[in-house]
């Protein structure tokens, strides 16, 4: 599955350019190390679930649109509730720029999520990550226990990717948290 993965994403990489498949090639792979120091932005609303060793992790700097990201949360709550089976933990980290930090605390207060969102306010994410693309659309993974980067994407954003994802964790689900390259869970 893993060759089958990369065969895909290296067919829309080359589509795209081969500075897409270069970006992939470099992110895939890599241990994510997640700060320690960030802010909770919704413990009291936060409904607790265990957490699974295999998780989405959506980054979002100050270069998007923070308004935008946070309108998509909502979808990211309909799948840990549609799939519950699939157990994976979404977390999101926002690192806004100062002047949308207040917005930014506000917007997200006003809805319950079913997985945290941390705000990184010194940083500490890109400065532990400094493989991490610059580009956004590049800054969704699928992490392992190990927290090492096994899919590139975001599958609120794409059915497609939402089919890869839930082929990726069986497989994880399978080999106890870690991504097992031609097994028959990859389906």
């Amino acid at each position: 599955m893993r060759l089958l993965l990369y065969i895909i994403t290296l067919s829309i990489a080359t589509a795209c350019g081969n500075s897409t498949s270069s970006i992939i090639n470099k992110t895939l792979g890599n241990e994510v190390i997640i700060p320690q120091h960030m802010k909770l932005v919704n413990p009291n609303k936060l409904e607790y679930i265990e957490k699974p060793a295999i998780k989405l992790l959506i980054y979002m700097d100050s270069t998007g649109c923070a308004s935008c990201n946070i309108n998509n949360l909502y979808k990211l709550n309909e799948f840990v509730e549609m799939e519950p089976s699939i157990c994976f933990y979404p977390y999101v980290i926002f690192n806004p720029s100062e002047d949308d930090k207040r917005f930014l605390y506000r917007d997200l207060q006003l809805n319950t999520y079913l997985f945290p969102i941390y705000v990184d306010e010194y940083n500490e994410f890109e400065f532990l990550n400094p493989w991490l693309p610059s580009d956004n659309k590049y800054r969704s993974f699928l992490i392992d226990k190990n927290n090492i980067v096994t899919l590139i994407g975001n599958p609120i954003m794409s059915d497609s990717i939402w089919d890869l994802f839930k082929g990726t964790i069986n497989n994880m689900r399978a080999n106890d948290g870690i991504y097992i390259p031609n097994t028959k869970y990859n389906n």
